[in-house]
Order: C-alpha cells, then sequence, then structure tokens
C-alpha cells in the first residue's frame, strides 16, 4: 500500500508464512485516522472479527425472502416439499373452506382417535375413510 493511502477495510491475504500463512487481515481503523505512514493501523483476522452475534441488526426483519421460525410472516405463494415430509406438527388449521385438501395417515400412524372437522360437504366433494366412501 502507497505511503499516504487509506486502509480503513482494506483486507490482505498472507499468502505464506509459517504463523499467517493462508490467513486474511482487515484494517479495522476509522476512515479520519487511517492513513498509511500516519496512523498507527489495526489489522485483526479477517475471519475472527465475523462472531454472528456480534453483528449488527441482527434484531431487524428486512430479509423477506426467509420464513420466519415464529410464524409471523405469512407466505405470498406455495411452498413446494418435493418428496420431503412435514412432521411434528401439532394442530392443522385451514382456514379457506373453498381449499381442496387432503388428510393421509398410515393406520401404522395413529396410536389414538383423531377428529377431523370439515366443511359442510356438498355435492361435489368426497370422503373417503377405510376404502369406503361417504
Amino acid at each position: 500500500m502507497a505511503v499516504g493511502s487509506s486502509a480503513a477495510g482494506v483486507v490482505i491475504i498472507a499468502e505464506e508464512g509459517t504463523a499467517n500463512g493462508d490467513r486474511s487481515f482487515t484494517c479495522t481503523n476509522n476512515v479520519s485516522s487511517d492513513v498509511v505512514g500516519t496512523d498507527a493501523l489495526t489489522f485483526v483476522r479477517y475471519d475472527s472479527t465475523f462472531d454472528h452475534g456480534l453483528l449488527l441488526g441482527l434484531g431487524d426483519d428486512d430479509h423477506t425472502q426467509y420464513l420466519l421460525v415464529a410464524g409471523t410472516r405469512a407466505m405470498t405463494g406455495n411452498l413446494d416439499m418435493g418428496d420431503n415430509s412435514i412432521i411434528n406438527i401439532g394442530d392443522l388449521e385451514i382456514n379457506n373452506p373453498a381449499a381442496t385438501f387432503q388428510y393421509v395417515t398410515q393406520t401404522s400412524a395413529i396410536t389414538a382417535d383423531r377428529n377431523v372437522t370439515l366443511p359442510l360437504l356438498t355435492t361435489n366433494d368426497t370422503f373417503l375413510f377405510e376404502n369406503n366412501y361417504i
């Protein structure tokens, strides 16, 4: 780096060396005190500066492409599970009486009585239970 140049945020990679070979370092000086040849420059190992818990804005919700584990963001499209299952769910609530859905379970998985509340069946609806149509 040339004398008089700014070093703030500069990343240096040590390609060789016994102690620091193949490691990256970044200058942590602020812009006002980062002049090469004038200011005392501080470099820290690049990978040691990435403790996720120390990042700013962890409580921000500015990545809307992610589904929140608290369930506080509504889906805006279909969720395609491919050939994967959704397991360990509590009560399943479907709040769209016009929706088409299937409730499928294996007999071996039933360990207690199941209550299924269906919307009013119409002439176009079919309910299948133990190979018998209702």
